[in-house]
């Protein structure tokens, strides 16, 4: 298992780590403010949590929808990140669709500095 985090999106706080071969793992806030604003002591955020399984995605829709022609033109386009870059895909697919939200409290809202401590202490993450 590699334990390092890689930081993909400073501005989202979105953070992956290989489990294994074919196996990410991603957290990252994700903002629901009315404004589209980022006002990171607003409960406007919410903190995003997937396991991904490369083997699971659907391929056609992925590679359609960011406009590849097939997973071959994935892999040469990122060459030995191409896992990783096509997992992440899918798992922002998924935060749009309220897909994997995590409930603090059973509520999801929370400011920016909270999401962040959470996403430290659940992930282990420092900067």
């Amino acid at each position: 298992m590699d334990e390092k985090w890689i930081v993909r999106n400073e501005d989202k706080l979105r953070l992956c780590r290989k489990l294994q071969e074919g196996l990410y793992e991603f957290y990252q806030i994700h903002s629901f403010s009315t404004d589209g604003g980022m006002d990171k002591d607003e409960e406007s955020f919410v903190i995003a949590h997937d396991l991904v399984r490369v083997a699971d995605i659907d391929e056609k829709y992925i590679c359609r929808f960011f406009e590849y022609d097939s997973l071959e033109d994935v892999k040469k386009k990122y060459g030995e990140n191409w896992e990783m870059v096509y997992a992440e895909w899918y798992f922002t697919l998924g935060i749009d669709r309220w897909v994997k939200l995590l409930m603090v409290c059973s509520n999801p809202y929370m400011t920016w500095h909270e999401a962040v401590k959470i996403i430290r202490q659940m992930s282990g993450y420092m900067e």
